[in-house]
């Protein structure tokens, strides 16, 4: 994914099995090009924390509800933060722990959609 992959720094994006197999074999070949991916991936990943990704996903979600109420077809239900943001991010946590990310993703475009009138 374009969100997690830098390109040629920390790995290939690829569209079909032919660039697969071509990136591929430049990595089999490539041992300076594998430790380059290596090192500059453990630099990327260093951006992906917690604190960054609540924020991605509230945006997200924030852009979304404005979009649909821009539209005047739905309007957003009054939602409450009930808890504090340490607790929502500990709860993410224990359901990619417990489930994976997939459940984590299905739950919060149905909190999504839970907030939206159809």
């Amino acid at each position: 994914h374009r969100e997690v992959v830098d390109n040629g720094r920390s790995g290939f994006l690829v569209s079909d099995p032919s660039d697969w197999l071509e990136s591929l074999s430049k990595l089999i070949e490539d041992n300076s090009l594998r430790k380059s991916f290596a090192t500059h991936s453990l630099k990327h990943a260093d951006g992906f924390t917690w604190n960054r990704n609540a924020s991605c996903l509230m945006s997200v979600t924030q852009k979304a509800l404005k979009e649909a109420c821009a539209s005047g077809k739905r309007q957003p239900k009054a939602a409450r933060i009930r808890k504090l943001p340490p607790y929502y991010i500990w709860k993410a946590r224990e359901i990619i722990r417990k489930y994976g990310w997939i459940v984590l993703v299905k739950e919060s475009m149905g909190w999504i959609r839970r907030r939206i009138i159809r």
